[in-house]
């Protein structure tokens, strides 16, 4: 696995408990909800968004609802076209969604 950027390890452990209050309102309103695809899309999709910016934070906040949403409703595999957004379309305009 590659190593997380220190950016992101500190929204994580800064926001650990956020982060997991906001996956458990969406696990009750969606209890399919699977953490561990939220993990691994959080593990693939966030570390391109992540840096040292103030508003970089926010961007990953940002992103972490829209991946919750997705998860929860099976998106990343019933349609493949978000994955590719967030994976490829997102970074590219990273400086303007700063």
């Amino acid at each position: 696995m590659t190593p997380l950027p220190p950016s992101l390890r500190s929204f994580l452990e800064l926001r650990a408990d956020e982060l997991n209050q906001r996956f458990g309102r969406a696990k009750r309103r969606a209890p399919k909800l699977d953490a561990e695809v939220v993990l691994i899309s959080c593990l693939e999709l966030l570390p391109p968004l992540a840096g040292d910016e103030p508003a970089a934070a926010e961007l990953l906040s940002s992103v972490y609802d829209l991946l919750l949403l997705h998860a929860a409703r099976d998106s990343w595999a019933l349609r493949p076209g978000i994955s590719e957004l967030v994976s490829r379309a997102f970074p590219r305009l990273r400086p303007q969604l700063l």
